[in-house]
């Protein structure tokens, strides 16, 4: 007698059965009759499970736009703790995570809008970030989509403490600045020394270059002991 086959149950396998499209219709077709199929029940325990972030945080990562356009175009809800738990911890490793950082901020800016509002530190921390880094990127990133929420006297200091000419560049032409911002500034600059930011804060002042120093020859220095 032959054995009975045992039956299985028929899995779907995304990646292996999905070939990549410039549309993208079969894996959309995919996830639908995936969608169909799933009842109420197993649905919640998949979001509750944790499942769907985990899709989501690796599109994230390596930058799997179908993915991401198959998440949105399926009306899939992402919790909001998982976006901005997710942003913030991007947002430490900017150049690294430039994608998803962008791609978070255009897709949920309300929700990241609302996080920098109640938690400033957050900004702060990017400004600093991008000082010690000299991430253009960055500064251009924050200047661009939170330039009403940046605290200018205080993003003045840190740029002009770490000598961030870019940053106080971008600054200057992007921001509300008031001058006495800028004066706040300059005598910052001029405190620590930073010639090159003080030069780009008020670009008609005539800087006085330090006195050069006299060369003394060792033979001087030892006659000098000696006498």
């Amino acid at each position: 007698m032959k054995a009975k086959k045992k039956k299985h149950n028929k899995v779907v396998n995304l990646k292996n059965k999905t070939e990549k499209t410039a549309n993208n219709s079969a894996a959309e077709q995919q996830i639908m009759e995936i969608n169909a199929a799933f009842s109420d029940r197993i649905k919640k325990s998949l979001y509750e499970g944790g499942v769907l972030e985990s899709i989501f945080t690796c599109a994230l990562k390596t930058e799997d736009i179908e993915t991401l356009k198959i998440i949105e175009s399926q009306n899939i809800k992402i919790n909001t703790e998982c976006i901005i738990e997710l942003f913030v911890g991007f947002i430490t490793e900017f150049s690294k995570y430039k994608f998803a950082i962008q791609w978070l901020q255009e897709q949920f800016s309300s929700i990241i809008d609302d996080l920098v509002t109640e938690t400033p530190k957050i900004i702060k921390c990017m400004i600093i970030d991008s000082c010690e880094n000299r991430d253009d990127e960055l500064i251009s990133f924050i200047i661009k989509n939170y330039s009403n929420k940046i605290d200018i006297d205080e993003a003045f200091d840190n740029l002009v403490t770490l000598n961030f000419g870019r940053g106080i560049t971008l600054l200057l032409n992007n921001c509300k600045v008031t001058q006495e911002s800028i004066q706040k500034a300059i005598k910052t600059a001029q405190r620590l020394g930073n010639i090159a930011a003080e030069k780009i804060l008020n670009p008609n002042i005539k800087l006085k270059k330090p006195p050069r120093k006299k060369k003394v020859t060792y033979n001087i220095l030892i006659s000098k002991k000696l006498k």
